[in-house]
């Protein structure tokens, strides 16, 4: 909220107009990190409550992934870091279960990967195996090159509202709410979130979950 209002009080000062486009942007970002935060809370109130329920629907294993590329370069770029989705071609595209929610773990590591990352790479690598004809195991493996954390720190990583040091806040913004929601909404389907890290050498967090086959083809 600062940033939205201090960046349109500068706006309006005399001599404003050289640099209108950067408190533009820096208005809209925070904007756009406000509004993430409130849904954060949102979402984290309605999990504690017991409102949010698993859908299932039939979905595209690669849109999924697309979209998820697509919505996450820009970022990556922007902070010169590469970025790769590694699927393995075995698994069906055709799969049925809470696609949305799927959507909204994967959107939440990859942007935490990406936002603790200085330089290197974010892999995106989905793997799995199918368990019998109707099953099939389902990994989702993110990993970067980022700070790491600690094993102390593992004992809070997926608590409310905390990060693993409290001088991250300043410097990355954000909760700490994120993984505890991820958690939770992994948990839901019946899946699992499990993380390996090392300070200063990146950190690799893994969601497995069981899916259905599709029983249609996805256009």
């Amino acid at each position: 909220m600062n940033g939205v209002i201090g960046s349109l009080e500068l706006m309006q000062l005399d001599g404003a107009e050289d640099d209108i486009e950067l408190y533009r942007q820096t208005a809209a970002d925070s904007a756009q990190n406000m509004m993430g935060i409130v849904n954060g809370i949102l979402t984290l109130t309605e999990l504690q409550a017991g409102r949010i329920s698993v859908q299932s629907e039939t979905f595209s294993l690669r849109h999924l992934l697309f979209q998820v590329r697509s919505a996450f370069e820009p970022q990556a770029r922007g902070k010169s870091l590469t970025l790769s989705v590694e699927l393995d071609e075995s698994l069906p595209d055709s799969l049925q279960g809470d696609g949305l929610k799927l959507r909204q773990c994967m959107d939440c590591l990859i942007d935490n990967a990406i936002k603790f990352t200085k330089s290197g790479s974010i892999r995106i690598r989905v793997s799995g195996q199918c368990i019998d004809a109707q099953q099939v195991r389902l990994l989702v493996d993110v990993i970067d090159t980022g700070i790491g954390f600690t094993r102390l720190d593992e004992e809070t990583l997926y608590a409310n509202f905390y990060q693993v040091d409290g001088s991250m806040t300043r410097e990355y913004g954000g909760l700490g709410i994120g993984l505890a929601i991820c958690r939770q909404l992994i948990e839901l389907q019946g899946g699992r979130l499990s993380h390996q890290s090392e300070p200063g050498s990146g950190s690799q967090f893994r969601l497995s979950l069981n899916v259905l086959r599709g029983t249609a083809p996805v256009a």
